[in-house]
């Protein structure tokens, strides 16, 4: 799992902001319970990105007993943000604590691209 948020987190700057967006909104659209989703979220997703949603993945590591694979999966998160930007904040708010997310907020002000919330 650490080797797998690593290689996440090097490969997200180049995987399209908008096929990223996608990505982390796939699963909200799909619980598309929420007036308020995004419209893009659900138009049809192109098909190399059509089965993935790496943010549950990313949330659950997130809580990992092991301190690498938590540190792996906020770096991983700070590339989504610095890829997709603020589009992705009603994404990340909705998944982690209060805690995860300023974590979240430091290390991509460390990374320079900070959150503007």
């Amino acid at each position: 799992q650490l080797q797998a948020l690593r290689l996440l987190a090097k490969l997200v700057p180049r995987v399209p902001s908008a096929s990223l967006l996608h990505a982390v909104m796939a699963r909200r659209a799909s619980n598309a319970s929420n007036a308020n989703a995004n419209a893009n979220a659900n138009a049809p997703l192109p098909p190399e990105i059509a089965a993935v949603d790496i943010m549950p993945a990313l949330v659950q590591a997130m809580s990992s007993e092991l301190v690498d694979t938590r540190k792996a999966s906020v770096l991983a998160l700070v590339e989504v943000y610095c890829n997709v930007g603020d589009a992705v904040l009603p994404h990340l708010g909705a998944r982690l604590s209060v805690a995860q997310m300023k974590l979240v907020t430091i290390y991509c002000e460390k990374r320079g691209c900070a959150v503007r919330a």
